[in-house]
């Protein structure tokens, strides 16, 4: 990738796509605002630009997003944010940062979700390779651990050890942190206490008919909103559900389906091999093995999955939204829908879904899909289902007259993470084809 200083021509530029522009899509009028991009000189680095690399879709508040950018011609990892005007950039972390209770520095990555007032962020100690979650105000100061690899567990049994802590799965809502290690979820406040364990594979167990060895006892890609948490349940197997419980924690009864663990009796189930699969022409149920991460924003959760196969492939798959007032299951996409403004229906990926990629918040999903040309996009739907309309896709012009440049039709890195979406805005990440050859950036849509 080619990193240029601004020049006065750039500055230009720059200073033309700091405001706002739209565009039209059906009834919904998208405003596009260039927070950041890899033209722009980075503030006390003199000689670089922002580079953001492959972790940098934003996180946003509603009124600001967290990035990851590194100095053109640097290894110096650093975390940013900025109000959604682009005019006002704040460096949270960087590898000079001392890391809070640990030996070193903070090293590179700083993945991050954002809620409110709070950035929580992975960091590694370049001296012990320790990983762990932080919290940092949005406008800087004082970074707080929440939990590192030396923390004790809550049920004091051992510390976390040798184990690393994901880079992807945590999710952060109201205050509250939330991660899985080992097929086990915890959750913290960004407080940093107390340190708690909703739901131990070691102690509960969600008996339900049909599965293998009568149910799961595995929990993983935990996400919450409020008092809730969303989470996919399996067994050794690969076999799955989505279930919703109280953050506070699962609850058990001793049961002979369930021993010598507790049988779960407090979390609702979503959808499982016992659901039918909504707007299946062949009025199929969920297959066991085809269950992707749900995520929860108020009563809305949104999860992938798809149709039990009529033959050995996956013929079937889509996103679905349930709604915990109603306990209503729909259909958002699936691969029977065409693609708004792409070419044919939206496809399957190899890995079995139909979605590399969403977010939902204030009862919009946003989520990334790919056409029968191979073309991927970003496409809007409410989480009740309806019309999807598309934001964006791979060779559109943006309304700054830049060109969304991919790797042939995919996009080059995730343009959106878990809190990219708020109400009716999202931050993105996009590379796009300029005078310079491919750039990157940061843009704030609202709508």
């Amino acid at each position: 990738m080619k990193h240029l200083c601004a020049s006065s021509t750039l500055f230009g530029v720059l200073l033309l796509l700091m405001f706002p522009v739209f565009v039209q899509a059906g009834s919904i009028k998208f405003t596009f605002t260039k927070i950041v991009d890899s033209l722009e000189a980075e503030p006390g680095v003199p000689g670089a630009t922002f580079n953001i690399p492959a972790q940098g879709a934003p996180g946003n508040s509603g009124t600001n997003l967290s990035f990851v950018a590194i100095p053109g011609g640097t290894n110096n990892y650093q975390l940013w944010t900025s109000d959604t005007v682009g005019g006002h950039l704040r460096k949270l972390v960087d590898t000079n940062t001392k890391i809070p209770n640990g030996k070193g520095t903070f090293l590179f990555g700083y993945q991050n979700r954002l809620y409110g007032t709070t950035v929580v962020f992975l960091g590694i100690d370049n001296v012990t390779g320790s990983s762990g979650y932080y919290a940092v105000p949005v406008t800087g100061g004082t970074i707080k651990e929440l939990v590192n690899q030396s923390t004790e567990k809550p049920d004091g049994t051992s510390k976390f050890g040798a184990t690393a802590f994901s880079p992807y799965n945590f999710n952060l809502d109201s205050g509250s942190l939330v991660f899985v290690v080992l097929a086990s979820g915890f959750a913290v406040p960004v407080s940093g206490t107390p340190l708690t364990e909703p739901d131990n594979p070691t102690k509960f167990f969600i008996c339900e008919t049909g599965y293998i060895f009568g149910g799961m006892g595995g929990y993983d890609y935990t996400d919450v909103s409020g008092t809730t948490m969303a989470l996919m349940a399996g067994n050794v197997f690969g076999q799955a559900a989505i279930y919703y419980a109280p953050l506070s924690g699962l609850a058990g009864v001793k049961a002979r389906c369930a021993s010598p663990y507790l049988m779960v009796t407090n979390a609702t189930r979503v959808a499982s091999i016992n659901t039918p699969v909504p707007a299946d022409p062949h009025r199929r149920k969920f297959y066991a093995y085809n269950f992707a991460s749900p995520a929860i924003d108020g009563k809305n959760i949104v999860f992938g999955g798809g149709a039990t196969p009529l033959k050995s492939a996956i013929d079937l798959a889509g996103l679905y939204g349930y709604n915990t007032g109603t306990h209503t299951t729909v259909k958002l996409v699936d691969s029977n829908t065409p693609v708004p403004g792409g070419h044919g229906n939206f496809q399957i990926y190899g890995t079995g879904g139909i979605s590399n990629g969403w977010t939902v918040s204030g009862g919009n999903v946003v989520f990334q899909g790919i056409d029968a040309l191979g073309k991927e996009g970003l496409y809007l739907v409410s989480a009740g289902g309806g019309t999807i309309t598309k934001l964006l896709a791979i060779g559109d012009k943006l309304p700054d007259g830049r060109v969304v440049a991919g790797n042939g039709g995919r996009f080059f890195q995730p343009p959106i993470q878990p809190d990219s979406l708020y109400g009716r805005s999202l931050g993105i990440y996009l590379a796009f084809s300029g005078k310079f050859g491919v750039e990157t950036a940061i843009y704030f849509i609202t709508w």
